[in-house]
């Protein structure tokens, strides 16, 4: 998948899940660049992961923003469960 694919499926997500349905160029950028990352140093299947990731947090009710994003793509990258916040 190519980034700019990944970012088309977020926006899908969000439209679909929150009542604003609201998407405008920060998501464009926020989700780009996670993207971008899973493209240099990952896979395409890591990027349908975060994809996933993000779409529970969508749908329980929650626009991540920028730390969630860059989080869940770090947990995605190495790889590692979401923890409660403590030590890697």
């Amino acid at each position: 998948m190519r980034p700019d694919a990944a970012v088309r499926q977020m926006e899908y997500v969000i439209a679909a899940e929150l009542d604003s349905g609201e998407w405008g160029h920060w998501d464009e950028q926020l989700y780009g660049d996670a993207f971008d990352t899973l493209a240099e140093e990952g896979s395409s299947e890591q990027m349908t992961d975060l994809i996933a990731r993000l779409r529970a947090d969508v749908t329980a009710g929650s626009r991540p923003g920028p730390e969630e994003v860059e989080r869940h793509t770090r947990h995605v990258l190495d790889g590692r469960p979401l923890t409660d916040g403590g030590e890697k």
